[in-house]
């Protein structure tokens, strides 16, 4: 009778989410390129240093010399004094008042205006795994300007095939932008040593709590059963109770907390790690992902484990390590490649081959430009 109840509650809110997933507001590209200017450079408008703008836009944007581009942080630095004539407009992620007035004044003069979106924001809005406060900052962020932004709108960009056709609902003109890192600012920048433990690195923020969950469990088993494996977590708030309340012994679980990307970038680099946990259940918010995962653990220089799921089945190679959500199969292969260092190696040098592989188009969609040679 129980498993009645619950059941038909479930049924209740995923229906609800269904409609409220359909309804939040989509970006979209109505604004006509007719008459538009050639471009003459190139602005990108980011939240501060980020790995999106590092993981989807540095490297394009070396490679688009000589043609001039720049970039400015929504939250401190004003585009005034900027030439609008001919400027092509990269908004990543996020845009702020200020900036949509100024584009708004500017309209006429530009070359166009993209939008980059890496994230399926409607079903972060009414997903679970988001919490309370985010959701607030994700609506505020993304929600708010639209209705604006979308009167300026030339091109739509989406970081995966499953975002862009959940974007594109009702005929919405949206193009790929796939991740295209600078693969020599993400490699690691020494070797771990054989004397320290066999390091487990998890990595993922807030809207990962399932996937915080599904470990702990499969970290008990193999601490459990191996003496020399440290875990090596970085969590706040609820996750990170989580895994102090697992019962983990002290030297087999290392708790570092969320950072922003420069510190996050350099502390992967530095510290590094054997093996790389990517667990992705399977939701609606998890759909949609990019693979960038690959390039954080190429920073590590690990071996990864990824859960077998569309997010990093694109790209796959033939000795990466995908596999099920099954916890028995996660155990017994964190165990084996807890033992087999050169299995790891090999499962290390097929990641940093498609993270490699990554920056071979380096174009950016639906736009006359002429990028150098890939690098």
């Amino acid at each position: 009778m129980a498993d009645a109840v619950i059941g038909m509650h479930r049924s209740l809110f995923d229906r609800w989410s269904d409609r409220a997933y359909r309804a939040v507001p989509r970006p979209h590209a109505l604004a006509s390129r007719n008459g538009r200017p050639p471009v003459r450079s190139v602005l990108v408008l980011r939240k501060g240093n980020n790995p999106t703008y590092s993981y989807y836009f540095e490297a394009r944007l070396k490679a688009l010399a000589p043609l001039p581009y720049q970039s400015r942080c929504i939250d401190s630095e004003s585009p005034e004094g900027i030439d609008p004539a001919g400027l092509f407009v990269i908004i990543c992620r996020y845009i702020k008042p200020a900036q949509l007035r100024w584009l708004e004044r500017h309209r006429s003069e530009l070359a166009g205006v993209a939008l980059f979106i890496d994230d399926d924001i409607a079903a972060l809005l009414t997903g679970t795994e988001a919490v309370w406060h985010y959701r607030l900052y994700l609506a505020s962020m993304t929600l708010l300007p639209l209705r604006r932004l979308n009167r300026l709108l030339t091109h739509v960009w989406a970081s995966t095939p499953a975002l862009k056709e959940a974007l594109a609902a009702g005929g919405r003109p949206v193009s790929l932008l796939p991740p295209a890192p600078d693969t020599a600012e993400h490699l690691p920048l020494s070797a771990r040593s054989s004397k320290e433990p066999v390091s487990v690195a998890f990595h993922a923020t807030g809207v990962h709590g399932r996937e915080h969950r599904f470990l702990v469990p499969i970290a008990q088993r193999v601490v459990a059963r191996h003496p020399n494996v440290r875990f090596d977590i970085l969590a706040q708030g609820d996750d990170r109770k989580l895994w102090l309340s697992a019962g983990l012994p002290e030297h087999q679980l290392r708790i570092v907390p969320l950072m922003r990307w420069p510190e996050y970038h350099r502390h992967s680099r530095e510290t590094g790690a054997d093996i790389f946990a990517v667990p992705l259940m399977d939701n609606r918010e998890n759909a949609a992902r990019a693979d960038t995962k690959r390039i954080d653990c190429a920073r590590l220089g690990a071996a990864a484990i990824f859960s077998d799921s569309p997010a990093y089945s694109s790209r796959r190679h033939q000795d990466e390590i995908h596999i099920g959500n099954d916890p028995d199969i996660w155990v017994e292969t964190l165990l084996d490649l807890a033992d087999n260092p050169q299995r790891r190696e090999k499962a290390a040098q097929a990641t940093r081959d498609v993270v490699a592989a990554m920056a071979d188009d380096l174009r950016f969609p639906d736009l006359d430009l002429s990028p150098s040679s890939p690098r």
